[in-house]
């Protein structure tokens, strides 16, 4: 058996993908427990925590409301592969919490080149609001392939957030 790719070339494309990728899939649960995944154009600090505007009465936003654990994964399926996986607690944010998200949100709008955005865009009578998932533990997956190429097993390897954004 062979490794596709090592933990330091996984966390590697999990770095690329942090630089590229700007939809997650955020995976919540549903009130009889079923899942619900939703893809959501997203951001993510220094401590890989996740941010994300939404309406409140989207299913995923809803389930937050009751239920806090998120389940969070930022792949490219067209590309390379690999991915990056984070396991946390996610809730809307407002107050000092909104404003502190925000400097993270318009520095990162401000290199993809989008315009800024303010605390009205995300509180009061506006039809969005702003979430974040705080990260809890992040894996990527490290692969063995038989000799003819088939997957034979997967390892999920935690990784540390210091990792990933160097």
């Amino acid at each position: 058996m062979q490794q596709d790719g090592s933990y330091q070339q996984r966390v590697a494309r999990a770095r690329q993908l942090l630089g590229t990728v700007r939809h997650a899939a955020i995976a919540t649960v549903n009130a009889n427990g079923s899942p619900h995944n939703s893809p959501v154009f997203s951001t993510w600090d220094a401590d890989l925590n996740f941010y994300w505007a939404s309406g409140p009465a989207t299913q995923h936003s809803q389930n937050i409301a009751r239920d806090p654990r998120v389940f969070v994964v930022l792949f490219d399926s067209m590309q390379q592969g690999g991915g990056l996986y984070m396991q946390g607690r996610a809730a809307e944010l407002g107050g000092t919490g909104l404003e502190g998200a925000l400097k993270i949100i318009n520095a990162n709008r401000q290199k993809w080149g989008r315009q800024p955005v303010t605390p009205s865009d995300y509180s009061g009578d506006s039809p969005q609001r702003l979430y974040k998932a705080t990260r809890q533990a992040t894996w990527v997956n490290v692969t063995e392939r038989s000799a003819s190429g088939g997957i034979v097993r997967e390892h999920r390897r935690e990784v540390a957030p210091h990792d990933l954004l160097q």
